[in-house]
């Protein structure tokens, strides 16, 4: 009896010491990373992140395995395309360090290096191998209805371990009004425009409208007024306008296609980006959240002739807008294929017209590479831990479907 009595208080205390063994062991290496090795630390913050993303299945992102995703880890919501491997970024404000200073960045992804630019600008644009801009004109912010700030452009070259900026340039002072009845101002990317002064506008018998630049053309499409007293605006006349490559200053141009076949209620949400390896500019309306607006998606060709890009029937609806990269179109928005929409992620349609998850969770502010087989975009894997929110970049071209290289697609 006593002797089986020791047998079963040694199996205890046995099991209590394995047990406790775990615990031991992380306040162990707690001790050894606080106090004898501090920057192990470091290296048991990198092995948790690590191991949290192995609880996500597939890619390590809660998307199918093969398809690549690379983090920045940095928060952004604000970056450009510099060319089809660099990305420059401008860090945002966090909840958890709203004090911490914003930076500019550039992303090599050739090689995955971040390095930073010499400059805290308020970047609004990269084209031309040029760097837009803005700086707070501290003088004309103090004035009435005066432009409070100046709009800049500058080339930015890479050192060893920084970005530097170089023949900085104003473009407020470059560009001049055609007359004192016009006044200069700015749209999305810096690209400048001059419209009639209000006080002239009657007198100059040039009726109030809307425009969206595509600069790549030297195009614009004219669109009427918001509002249902001007959806049927025909003064100046609507649609793709050719204006040679001049600044727009409500020219009459050349017409060179009709508008596309959608409401003009629903014409403010419309969005235009150029697709450069296609040369075609793509077209389409954003629907999220308003499953009676008008699904309108497709390319203008230099002909200025509407090409439709048919969407699959059973995806109601979808965040910002699809884009059409190399392999397939891709998306982010609710998942309509198993969890009736609850779920969220990004997509890719390949050229079968297979839906195929690439990332859990949101993807907004999305942009594609020039080539048109990179996508970057501002992720947050879990909407309750905005903690994990980080830009992110989808490497298409690398990305394999079942083991497989995917296909190009026809558009």
């Amino acid at each position: 009896m006593k002797t089986m009595k020791r047998i079963l208080t040694l199996m205890f205390n046995t099991a209590v010491v394995l047990l406790l063994l775990p615990l031991m062991l992380v306040f162990a290496v707690f001790l050894y990373a606080k106090f004898v090795n501090p920057g192990a630390e470091k290296t048991m913050e990198e092995m948790t992140e690590f191991l949290e993303q192995r609880k996500l299945p597939d890619n390590g992102f809660g998307g199918e395995h093969g398809l690549k995703i690379t983090d920045s880890g940095y928060s952004s919501e604000r970056f450009f395309w510099m060319d089809s491997s660099h990305l420059i970024f401008r860090t945002n404000r966090t909840a958890s360090a709203p004090k911490e200073k914003m930076k500019v960045l550039v992303w090599d992804l050739a090689v995955d290096i971040i390095k930073p630019l010499d400059s805290d600008y308020f970047i609004s644009g990269f084209r031309d191998d040029k760097l837009f801009f803005v700086k707070r004109n501290e003088v004309r912010s103090k004035q009435a209805r005066a432009q409070r700030y100046d709009y800049f452009e500058a080339e930015i070259h890479e050192l060893e371990d920084i970005w530097v900026v170089q023949s900085e340039e104003s473009l407020t002072d470059k560009q001049q009004p055609p007359s004192e009845q016009y006044e200069l101002t700015w749209s999305g990317g810096s690209l400048p425009s001059f419209r009639v002064k209000r006080e002239f506008r009657e007198e100059l018998d040039l009726p109030d409208h809307r425009f969206k630049y595509l600069w790549e053309w030297g195009w614009i499409l004219r669109m009427p007024r918001s509002g249902p007293d001007h959806w049927g605006q025909s003064v100046p006349e609507m649609g793709f306008i050719n204006l040679g490559g001049e600044i727009y200053a409500e020219q009459p141009g050349i017409k060179v296609g009709e508008m596309i076949g959608l409401p003009p209620r629903e014409y403010p949400d419309l969005r235009i980006i150029y697709i450069a390896y296609l040369d075609r500019y793509w077209v389409a309306n954003t629907v999220y959240g308003d499953l009676s607006l008008t699904r309108a998606m497709g390319f203008v060709g230099r002909d200025g002739v509407f090409t439709p890009y048919i969407w699959p029937e059973n995806w109601p609806q979808y965040s910002g807008i699809p884009m059409p990269t190399r392999k397939g179109v891709f998306w982010s928005g609710k998942d309509y294929r198993e969890s009736g929409g609850i779920d969220k992620g990004a997509f890719i349609r390949d050229s079968a017209g297979l839906v195929h998850k690439v990332i859990q969770g949101t993807a907004i502010a999305i942009k594609m590479s020039p080539d048109g087989c990179q996508v970057a975009f501002f992720n947050t894997l879990d909407e309750k831990d905005r903690s994990k929110s980080s830009l992110k970049n989808f490497s298409v071209c690398s990305s394999l479907i079942e083991n497989e290289v995917v296909e190009d697609v026809e558009y």
